[in-house]
């Protein structure tokens, strides 16, 4: 446990006190004399020799830059520049969390620099004037960023135009010494203050609140302070060139930066005794990295380079065995081109234009995807691997100042924003005119957008004309004075849901959240307690229970104590890996080890039992094991699932395999989605996507080739045709074959303009056989639904009332009184009156009669529960085994956790699934067909198979993976959805949203459930494995700092899929801090920008402290993302 001292958040923002002396860059160093050398002795060059030249686009990091990015430790991240060759290397040495910006202490290495850096040997700093300033000269105006930039600016009249890629504005003040020029991200709003003569003041967030810079008698940083009075300063030595030699933070631990006899960085010591040692070759590039890792020892990173010091190769193993790579990555280069060649000897090439944009990748397949661009770099189109001419295309649009403006996909649904008044956007704000006023989705509603004159956005409205008029969430914020709510500016002080009831926040000087007070018919308050390092020390709930928290010197959690006294404690391996975890309520500790690279190998203690990992270079699981046996993978070239081989289970070299012989079989189209799924015995899936990558029909067919369970969807609106009649939400429904629905069916649904689900209507021909239809108050509360028809459920309206926190106060099909503790957790169902018992580690500890055991934290990692008796393990892959007395069922997953079959004493059972991961059928492993299940909109069961042989019916009654693949518990009705139950009768959970990141904390699926899911509890992922969510929506969430956290996205929801299939990865403008960052998800694969258009803007703070505590008032919008729980 560390305990920082008290003072270590009492120092006051200093005054200014930049050089008067011009700002210059380094002069680069080389071999033969030239330049700032440490000494005359000096034998090697500090960095790379001299000659040395970074071709286009350059050095460290911009959106538009090609990377192929490595994650080579916790803290250690690789980049290649695949247009020129450069080596980028980003170290985390530890932050100081804060309101605005957190303060980083962060190295850059660029491998085709010539400049020495603050560290020496190439090494760069966030915290160092030497890498970090504006050269002014006439009308250039040069910005050095630490991860090696180098825009400049030109300036006309009195205005500074940006370069080409970079997307920023500097303004210049001359009644202003301090800040006479401001850069300022246009989308992420982050501002970068610099003195008249180009020196570092300020970095600081859209409010003007972050960190300050003040300076020695030597023109050096000295000390960078946070607005929570947090502070690191630095230490530089006597030599020529000075070098930095230690970081300290006002806590008092202490970064030592250790150089050579030339002046390179060879020794970092971090906190905690975590070591970090280089290396470098006689041309003065890095040669090897030596880290701390886990119970393997040190890991070693070995890099090679051709004679023009662009980066060859990546080697990753042991310390003690070097020879055995567990990671490996070579790179060759061509004119325009460059290809990488991976540890599995796949091949991936690629073509760049002469501004080092990715114009294509080619795959060891041959599948190609390609991109446009325009002059200022913006990615306009992503072509996919499917061919043709164009091709699927996704397209996007931008205004002169890089806004997004529209998006399209290929099949057409696109959406539009707008970012000043227009005739189709009537606003009357004139500000911020990279912030969208308006915007309009693929069904043409519209949402409104106002923002406060720092940019932060304080409402957001249904505009659509004859729509819901809905204002979801509004906000109010702490001004400069911090005389709202006690905070600094930019922190939330209240968030107003739909209906009107208020949050309040309050904060100490340092920016702390110290009081959560909810709605008022909630009544209770919440309380905060943080030590001076922002760390979260103590939570008292709105029910009065404390949590108590500690912390190591590295800020990892080590200890929770709660209420009742019992803890859970968290030892880190050297590398910060979590090494054991121990619950006093439990007798046995969850135990983990990992490879060089930090892929767990195993995994042992309650909840896991004993499970064990292999991976092959790429980093693909190559084979599970756990007490069932072990399950092997094997992957294309593409590294696309090509077999999964259950327990004592083989494949046959061609053809179908064989019945009871364990093995699945998998084909792709050259996008990576999955086209067919094959069992054993012969038993199929086959899907057919869209033009977007969408599903369209799933059709399951048993041995003899019958089909025995087939859905189609179709995303066109009713009375449409064409492009744009394509909208991103499913428009029908054919049931061509599935349990309880008559055969040949079409389910139709409509939404409102919030693109919550109105109506589902279903029809067999003009007949209507089932019907539901739904109305939403203005938090997106259920206020009534009407059922008719076969629906499985009893027909009629129920009508439900809700109090401003969002909480059932009654329903017109009540036989008792709805009850909830004063943290919001249901403790009585009014319907049925099944009681539910929140404990002090936010589990249910019993649903009625049943009782329920969790291991550590929530409800994600259960180990048991009474009715019927049974034990659970899990893995990282989700829900492994279940035990019930002497019977155990063990579950198969691909290494995603895409549930595949179930294994049980009878036999195993493949699961069939709709397209949001529904289980609709099952299948023996013979190939015949057992049964399936057919659901409401909202996941009610409709009908399950009855009519089949006694042992077949058993099969489908008992197996408990049902709706989105969740866990039906059935002694209580309740989907276990990882971190929460779900109850289907009402289409909520009985949890408040544990991660915060619902305005409504108890809304499953923003309340569209036929187009979303969540089977992690905590978000909503679009289209099951596949996404493709065209989305303008804003997400904000104030988090334990209290500062609000937000993204305005414009783009595609990323695809769950093939690793190849990624968005655009940008980090920030310049990934030091937070800029403009990539957003709708993104995903890393050898194929660097191509996938979705995605765009994000507007990231501020909002991490809380070092990630405890509950965020708050968050409101939900497009948020797209894959997520498997631990244990489900």
């Amino acid at each position: 446990m560390f305990t920082p001292p008290s003072s270590a958040d009492q120092h006051a923002i200093p005054a200014a006190n930049a050089p008067t002396t011009p700002w210059a860059p380094q002069t680069p160093v080389n071999a033969t004399g030239s330049g700032t050398k440490k000494s005359a002795a000096v034998a090697q060059p500090l960095s790379a020799p001299s000659g040395t030249t970074a071709a286009a686009p350059g050095l460290g990091s911009l959106p538009y830059f090609a990377f192929d990015k490595d994650d080579l430790s916790p803290d250690l991240v690789a980049q290649v520049n695949l247009a020129n060759g450069n080596l980028l290397l980003t170290a985390s040495d530890g932050s100081l969390s804060g309101p605005g910006l957190d303060l980083r202490n962060d190295r850059f290495y660029n491998g085709l620099s010539t400049a020495a850096g603050s560290y020496g040997g190439g090494w760069s700093s966030t915290l160092s004037q030497v890498d970090f300033g504006l050269r002014v000269s006439g009308t250039t105006a040069a910005f050095n960023g630490p991860t090696g930039i180098t825009p400049k600016f030109t300036k006309s009249g009195t205005t500074w135009t940006a370069p080409t890629g970079f997307n920023a504005t500097l303004t210049e003040n001359d009644a202003s010494t301090t800040a006479m020029y401001v850069l300022q991200y246009n989308q992420g709003g982050e501002k970068l203050s610099f003195s008249s003569n180009g020196y570092i003041t300020s970095d600081t967030d859209r409010n003007g609140t972050g960190n300050h810079y003040a300076y020695n008698s030597s023109n050096q940083v000295s000390t960078i302070t946070n607005a929570a009075g947090r502070q690191f300063t630095v230490s530089w030595s006597g030599n020529t060139p000075s070098l930095i030699t230690h970081v300290d933070d006002s806590a008092g631990r202490d970064w030592q930066y250790d150089s050579n006899s030339a002046g390179q960085l060879s020794r970092v010591t971090k906190p905690g005794n975590v070591i970090e040692n280089y290396t470098y070759d006689s041309s003065g590039r890095i040669a090897t990295a030596q880290v701390s890792g886990a119970q393997g020892g040190d890991e070693l990173i070995t890099f090679g380079y051709d004679t023009s010091s662009r980066i060859t190769s990546i080697k990753v193993a042991l310390a003690s065995s070097p020879s055995t790579l567990v990671s490996s990555r070579t790179y060759t280069y061509g004119s325009l081109s460059a290809t990488m060649t991976d540890g599995n000897n796949h091949t991936t090439t690629y073509a760049l234009n002469a501004a080092g944009n990715e114009l294509s990748a080619t795959d060891a397949l041959g599948q190609k995807h390609s991109a446009g661009y325009d002059t200022n770099d913006n990615v306009t189109s992503t072509t996919d691997a499917l061919g043709g001419s164009p091709g699927n295309q996704t397209t996007a649009k931008y205004d002169s100042l890089n806004n997004q403006t529209s998006v399209n996909i290929p099949t057409g649904a696109g959406s539009t924003a707008s970012y000043s008044s227009s005739s189709s956007c009537t606003t009357t704000q004139t500000g911020n005119v990279n912030l969208p006023k308006c915007s309009t989705d693929a069904a043409n509603d519209k949402q409104a957008f106002t923002y406060d004159t720092a940019g932060n956005m304080t409402s957001e409205k249904d505009s659509t004309s004859g729509g819901t008029g809905v204002t979801p969430v509004t906000k109010t914020y702490e001004d400069s004075t911090g005389s709202i709510c006690g905070g600094v500016a930019g922190q939330v002080c209240t968030a107003t849901n739909g209906n009107a009831g208020v949050t309040h926040y309050t904060y100490d000087s340092n920016g702390n959240l110290t009081q959560v007070t909810p709605p008022s018919s909630i009544g209770q308050v919440q309380y905060l307690n943080y030590d001076s390092l922002g760390r979260l020390l103590t939570v008292k709930d709105n029910k009065g229970q404390t949590t108590t928290y500690t912390y190591t010197v590295r800020d990892q959690l080590s200890q929770t104590t709660y209420q009742d006294g019992s803890t859970v404690q968290v030892s880190y391996y050297a590398n910060g890996l979590p090494q054991t975890t121990t619950d006093s309520t439990q007798q046995t500790p969850e135990t983990l080890t990992y490879d060089a690279i930090g892929r767990t190998l195993s995994q042992t203690g309650p909840g896991t039992a004993s499970e064990s990992y292999t991976y092959d270079e790429v980093g693909n699981v190559l084979s599970y094991t756990d007490t069932s046996g072990t399950v092997n993978y094997t992957y294309n070239g593409d590294n696309t699932l090509h077999s999964t081989t259950e327990p004592g289970g083989s494949c046959p070299a061609s053809g179908v395999p064989a019945a009871n012989s364990g093995c699945i079989q998998y084909t792709y189209n050259a996008n990576g989605f999955e086209l067919t799924r094959t069992f054993p015995g012969g038993a199929k899936i086959t899907t057919k996507p869209d033009a977007s990558g969408r599903p369209i029909s799933i059709v399951a067919t048993d041995s003899t080739n019958a089909v025995k369970d087939s859905l189609s969807y179709s995303y066109t609106v009713a009375g449409g045709s064409g492009l744009t009649a394509d909208r991103t939400q499913i428009q029908s429904m054919t049931s061509t074959a599935i349990t309880g629905v008559t055969a040949g069916a079409v389910t139709s649904y409509t939404y409102d303009t919030l693109g919550r689900l109105k109506s589902a209507v279903e029809k067999s021909g003009s007949t209507q056989t089932a019907s539901w239809a739904y109305a939403y108050d203005a938090d997106g509360n259920r206020t009534s639904e009407i059922r008719s028809g076969s629906t499985g459920a009893t027909a009629g309206t129920v009508t439900y009332k809700y109090n401003a926190g969002d909480e059932i106060t009654s329903t017109s099909a009540d036989t008792g009184t709805w009850a909830y503790d004063a943290n919001g957790d249901q403790t009585t169902d009014g319907i049925t009156g099944q009681a539910q018992a929140p404990n002090d580690r936010d589990a249910i500890s019993s649903i009625g009669s049943e009782s329920l055991t969790d291991f550590a934290q929530g409800n994600s990692s259960q180990l048991s529960r009474s009715t019927p008796s049974s034990s659970y393990t899990g893995s990282a892959l989700g829900l492994s085994t279940e035990t019930q007395g002497s019977a155990t069922t063990a579950y198969t997953r691909a290494p995603s956790g895409d549930l595949i079959s179930e294994r049980t004493g009878s036999g195993t059972y493949y699961y069939v699934k709709d397209a949001l991961g529904s289980v609709i059928g099952l299948f023996s492993s013979t190939g015949s067909y057992t049964g399936g299940y057919s659901y409401s909109p909202y996941g009610e069961l409709r009908a399950s198979t009855t009519n089949g042989t006694a042992a077949n019916n058993a099969v489908v009654a008992a197996n408990p993976l049902r709706y989105i693949g969740g866990y039906f518990d059935s002694g209580s009705s309740l989907y276990k959805l990882g971190a929460r139950y779900y109850d289907p009768t009402v289409g909520r959970f009985t949890q408040v949203d544990p991660s915060g990141q619902s305005q409504n904390q108890y809304l499953y699926a923003s309340d569209d459930p036929i187009n979303g899911s969540d089977s992690s509890g905590a978000v909503t992922s679009y289209g099951g494995e596949f996404c493709d969510i065209i989305c303008v929506g804003y997400n904000q969430n104030v988090a334990a700092d209290g500062q609000q956290g937000g993204t305005i996205t414009l783009g595609l929801g990323g695809e769950e899929g093939a690793s190849y299939h990624v968005s655009r990865d940008s980090e920030e403008e310049d990934p030091y801090g937070i800029g403009s960052g990539a957003s709708c998800t993104s995903a890393d694969g050898p194929l660097g920008v191509f996938g979705e258009i995605a765009t994000a803007t507007y990231p501020q703070g909002g991490e809380g402290s070092e990630g405890f505590g509950a965020s708050y008032g968050a409101e939900e919008g497009c948020g797209v993302e894959a997520d498997f729980s631990r244990v489900f």
